[in-house]
């Protein structure tokens, strides 16, 4: 086997001292080579740089991102290229697939390198790829004030495009409204420049666009949409499914729920593989109180959550949630639906014990409707040691269960109980009592030479 060729990491930063440190940390096992362009900083970044034996580099802003990237990869010595954020993270997993894809290429060659950007409150993902590596000494370089690309570079020499197995972990879109705010603001005068100075690109205006939409300037952003997607022969077919998207997201918070949905449906028609198009669809349902609607729309994105995780075919601006969370809110929209059996169902996942203490007093509230007393036990066999709050909650589902003579699954809920607490006797009173209403005197004087040690 050959062995693989050398990498330099280049990075642009300007006071990013409460990120920079995991960034670093992420990349330290493979850069040969770590280049920081500083733009200003006034923090601690370049301590932090230093610690890594970074090279640094002061370069003066002037409002073009590219400028800056070009300027990092002019210091950059290795076989490799791979640029990144101080805000990302290479997934530790993708060390040896990193590895793997630096061999010698005559020709100029660039990589898809998928992003897991998350969102904010952590409880999901939207997923988006970029070319973020290349051949060094080929002519490849950056172009485009905001949102640089090397595309276009690798075009023009004929370059060749491939894909990876390669994620990155991207926590900017996470940060709190404010910061984001003045993030989306900084880069907003950027944008307008790339329109103004190239009017009939696409991608000038998709990226305007979306900048607009996260200001919440809506009708402004469906109007540079909709000019991006009079332009859409500019776009692969991964890129236009996402411009259709984002527009339809827009055109849901303006209302114009009927033009949204053709978007979305249009999106599916074209990249049938993704969850992004099913979930707004879900959201303009239940905002229009079309449960059956949304319930149909959930249970498609459940199904294509699954297909998206394990293909790289995946979309740009597409959405990633954890199953357990859209089964939790699946079952809310059973429950409106009077389904309360598959409300139930959605949030008994063997295996998954912490969720389904979050939703406990969901489960419970599901069997008093239902009074389905077999998936209750079903439930319960998959709580783990609950906490002081929880042991409230199932205090007074024991107590409804011997109301209603349900003396077998009160027991169950009595010993859960007594797994936070072995030395409560009120507890234990209670199950050995409730032994005794079922005849099982064995145990019920088993459990009371217990109790008289306590």
């Amino acid at each position: 086997m050959k062995k693989p060729g050398s990498l330099s990491v280049c990075i642009i930063v300007k006071n990013e001292e409460d990120v920079f440190e995991e960034c670093l940390e992420s990349i330290k096992n493979i850069a040969d080579q770590i280049i920081v362009i500083d733009t200003g900083s006034t923090d601690n970044t370049i301590e932090i740089a230093k610690k890594f034996n970074a090279e640094i580099h002061n370069f003066k802003w002037i409002d073009d991102f590219s400028a800056a990237r070009n300027e990092s990869i002019k210091y950059a010595k290795k076989d490799w290229i791979f640029w990144l954020d101080a805000d990302e993270r290479l997934i530790p997993g993708s060390i040896p697939r990193l590895k793997k894809l630096l061999r010698f290429e005559k020709k100029p060659v660039i990589y898809n390198i998928h992003i897991k950007n998350l969102k904010p409150g952590g409880q999901h993902f939207m997923l988006s790829d970029a070319h973020r590596l290349f051949n060094n000494h080929r002519g490849i370089n950056f172009n485009g004030r905001v949102h640089e690309q090397i595309s276009n570079s690798a075009a023009r020499l004929k370059g060749e495009e491939r894909d990876s197995d390669v994620f990155l972990l991207h926590l900017g879109y996470g940060y709190d409204p404010e910061t984001a705010r003045k993030k989306n603001m900084r880069n907003q005068p950027l944008l307008e420049k790339m329109v103004d100075e190239d009017p009939n690109n696409a991608y000038a205006h998709y990226t305007l666009a979306q900048n607009l939409g996260l200001l919440e300037k809506y009708d402004e952003a469906i109007f540079h949409y909709k000019t991006a997607y009079k332009l859409k022969k500019q776009f692969n077919k991964s890129m236009l499914a996402s411009l259709l998207n984002t527009m339809g997201e827009c055109l849901f918070k303006v209302k114009k729920y009927d033009e949204a949905r053709n978007n979305f449906l249009e999106s599916i028609r074209i990249k049938p593989v993704q969850s992004g198009a099913y979930f707004m669809q879900y959201k303009i349902a239940n905002e229009t109180k079309d449960y059956a609607e949304a319930a149909r729309q959930l249970e498609k994105m459940i199904e294509m959550t699954k297909v998206v995780q394990k293909s790289k075919k995946t979309i740009s601006s597409d959405v990633l949630i954890k199953e357990e969370k859209l089964r939790e809110v699946l079952s809310g929209i059973y429950q409106k639906l009077g389904k309360n059996d598959l409300s139930l169902k959605c949030l008994n996942l063997p295996g998954n014990a912490q969720s389904s203490n979050q939703n406990l007093n969901k489960i419970i509230k599901i069997y008093t409707n239902s009074g389905n007393i077999q998936q209750l036990e079903q439930y319960l066999e998959n709580l783990e040691k609950p906490d002081d709050s929880e042991c409230q909650i199932l205090n007074s589902l024991g107590i409804l269960l011997i109301k209603k003579l349900e003396f077998k699954t009160a027991i169950k809920v009595f010993q859960i109980i007594m797994k936070k607490n072995p030395k409560d006797k009120n507890t234990l009173k209670k199950i050995i009592g409730l032994y005794g209403s079922i005849g099982d005197n064995e145990n019920a004087m088993r459990l009371f030479e217990e109790y008289k040690k306590l």
